[in-house]
This record gives C-alpha cells, sequence and structure tokens, in this order.
C-alpha cells in the first residue's frame, strides 16, 4: 500500500488530503469541472484537468492491482441489446470480493461456445468456479472450461445485475444527449 500512496501523490504540490478528496468528489458523480469548483470553494483552486490527470493515475494503479490478483471466482452474466438493428448479447464476469470487472464480451449468438470462450478467458486468469444464473449454456461450458460452476439466482448475482443496469442507463443517457447515435445503439 506504501507504494501504491508514493505512486500516486509522486512529485505532487498538492496537501495530501487534497487528491483523494477529489478523486472521491469525482467518484460520487461531480464532474470534473463541478469537483474543481468544490476544491476552489474550500481554498484549493485547481484546474479540473489536474482532477483528471489524478483519476487517471488512480485508475492505472487500480488496473495494474486487479491484473496481478487471481480471481478464484466470478459471477457471469449477459443481456442482449440492439446493434444497428441486429441484436447482441454483450457478457459481463465479476470479481464479487473486489466487484471487479474482469472481462466484457460481446457477441452475435448466446450459447454454450460463446460461453466456453469466456470461461476459457476467464481460467487463464486464475478463476476456478463460476456463479451464473440457471441458463442451460452454462452448466456445459463451465464442464468443458473445467471449472466449478453454482447457479444462484438474486444474492451475490445482484453486482453483476446493477452494472449491466448502470451500463443501459448511461448509454440511454447518453443517446438522450446525442440522438443520432440511437440509431445505432438500442438496449431492451
Amino acid at each position: 500500500m506504501e507504494h501504491t500512496k508514493t505512486r500516486l501523490f509522486q512529485r505532487e504540490q498538492n496537501p495530501y488530503k487534497i487528491v483523494p478528496q477529489a478523486i472521491y468528489l469525482y467518484l460520487l458523480g461531480l464532474s470534473l469541472r463541478q469537483t474543481a469548483r468544490v476544491l476552489a470553494s474550500i481554498g484549493f483552486a485547481r484546474s479540473h484537468e489536474a482532477t483528471k490527470k489524478w483519476v487517471h493515475r488512480l485508475a492505472g494503479i487500480a488496473a495494474e492491482a486487479i491484473s496481478l490478483e487471481k480471481a478464484n471466482t466470478v459471477i457471469v452474466d449477459e443481456t442482449v441489446v440492439n446493434v444497428g438493428g441486429r441484436q447482441v448479447w454483450f457478457w459481463v464476469a465479476i470479481e464479487p470480493g473486489r466487484r471487479a470487472i474482469l472481462a466484457l464480451y460481446l457477441s452475435e449468438t448466446r450459447n454454450a461456445l460463446i460461453a466456453y470462450s469466456l470461461f476459457v478467458e476467464l481460467r487463464r486468469r486464475g478463476v476456478k468456479r463460476v456463479i451464473t444464473d440457471g441458463a442451460r449454456w452454462y452448466s456445459l461450458a463451465a464442464r468443458w472450461a473445467k471449472l466449478g460452476h453454482k447457479i444462484v439466482h438474486g444474492g451475490v448475482r445482484s453486482y453483476v445485475e446493477r452494472f449491466i443496469c448502470t451500463v443501459k442507463d448511461r448509454l440511454r443517457a447518453l443517446m438522450s444527449i446525442f440522438p443520432r447515435l440511437a440509431s445505432c445503439w438500442i438496449l431492451h
């Protein structure tokens, strides 16, 4: 943790507590400019670009830390989106302990072969067990990939369900701002 702290605040000319506060405000949903205004209101005039730099630096450190850790169990689910009038399946694999996204995958079909290719990639990352809903292709794909498989409805699966809902909500908001995108992406 000390190494991460040093890398995050390396060559910083800001008070120690300002950088985490700015990142926290941004992650709460404030824009970069709103975060800069809040910092200015408490006596620390920093540009929105400074906040952007801090967030990106933290994201790089977090991505590195996540990629170094092995996940034993992941939750997998899929949902349909419509891209340019065609159905596409959006697959998500999330590690429940850290709630880290380990894989995102798009496919034109939804079957055991697609699930198998996703599971093989997860196994390469150290995954031993997958948690899914009761869809029939998951059991077969897990067997082929030599992964443990558990069917769960609700509970821990809510992490992936919430993530999928968030992705869809944000894409809908983007489409309301840029309506020409709506002709390409239609979410169910």
